[in-house]
């Protein structure tokens, strides 16, 4: 699914509309983002332009380490510096690249968090344990599956 395709603007929108009930039918006003490459800028952007309407949201930048984008092109790394500067506030899990800092990053999110929102295929690896992280400490967790939407 490439980033201009009508299945990704679907996606895209099934993902606002979630992040929207969130919002007028949950009352939340605060959100976490992963911040990495891919559906996490997707929700950074749809939370900052909701933010336009709802000038009470809050966004909140999760980095697994200090060194996120080290490795990513120049426009990825412009762009992501971008929506970061536009956060709230940044959390920051470490100072340097961990083989456990993106999923202490996730659950660090979960921890803060009521609601779970994840675009996730049901595959194993880092969403399937930060979905199951939540379940167990008993966030609500809302799933988006990307297949769904091709």
């Amino acid at each position: 699914m490439t980033n201009d395709s009508p299945a990704f603007a679907a996606l895209k929108a099934a993902i606002r509309e979630q992040i929207i009930r969130l919002v007028e039918t949950e009352n939340v006003r605060a959100f976490i983002c992963g911040m990495a490459l891919g559906i996490d800028t997707v929700c950074c952007e749809i939370v900052l332009e909701l933010k336009q309407i709802y000038p009470d949201l809050t966004l909140q930048a999760a980095l697994p380490c200090s060194t996120q984008d080290i490795k990513w092109s120049n426009a990825d790394r412009d762009r992501f510096r971008e929506l970061l500067g536009n956060c709230d506030n940044v959390h920051i899990q470490s100072a340097e690249y961990t083989d456990t800092c993106m999923l202490e990053r996730n659950y660090f999110m979960v921890d803060h968090a009521d609601y779970l929102l994840a675009v996730w295929t049901g595959t194993n690896g880092g969403t399937a344990k930060t979905v199951k992280y939540a379940q167990e400490r008993g966030v609500t967790t809302i799933i988006i599956d990307p297949d769904d939407y091709k």
